[in-house]
């Protein structure tokens, strides 16, 4: 009888291990799904229009009071042409805490990618020495995901340029130097 008692408690022990381990790897799954799905936005349409604005309009090629409607936080875009990164950037007004957009959408919905922002102690029309500009490197390469394509010396190199842009004005930038950095700050 001891014997049956111990085949029977192996075999539930077995198939307790056994949904542990199915649980396990459903979980695992559910977040390389969640890390590497990509985030909706709802400014996808905005590089579309650009080359059409900018033959018109070469200083500025954002309808800011388009999207101004959609969200007022939104102080510029982010234009890294040679990765295709073209995302706004929000600061959070003074009603709201200063990391807000860190796990939200532009509609303030909860959103694992955020959206690129800057800190309030930061001007909006990007006239400070420093501005931190924050946003995810993302596992499917949206967002920042793109950025250690500079990691490359050739890359680097050849893709020197950045833009700015910004209600009334457009700001172009150099890359001077692109080094990995931790979420310290």
């Amino acid at each position: 009888m001891a014997d049956n008692t111990k085949s029977k408690l192996n075999k539930v022990l077995s198939l307790i291990v056994g949904i542990l381990a199915a649980l396990l790897i459903v979980s695992a799954i559910v977040l390389l799904v969640i890390h590497y799905w990509p985030v909706k936005n709802n400014y996808s349409g905005y590089m579309n229009n650009v080359s059409a604005i900018e033959e018109q309009l070469p200083e500025n090629p954002v309808n800011f009071a388009k999207f101004k409607k959609q969200n007022q936080d939104i102080c510029g875009f982010i234009d890294i042409d040679s990765l295709d990164i073209h995302e706004p950037i929000v600061c959070a007004g003074p009603e709201k805490e200063e990391n807000y957009y860190l796990r939200r959408n532009l509609e303030g919905e909860y959103s694992t990618g955020g959206t690129v922002y800057i800190q309030k102690m930061n001007s909006v029309n990007f006239s400070d020495p420093c501005t931190v500009i924050y946003g995810h490197n993302m596992g499917n390469l949206t967002m920042f995901g793109r950025l250690k394509e500079f990691r490359e010396k050739e890359f680097f190199d050849n893709n020197e340029y950045f833009r700015i842009c910004c209600p009334g004005h457009v700001k172009k930038y150099s890359i001077k130097a692109a080094f990995v950095y931790d979420d310290r700050h």
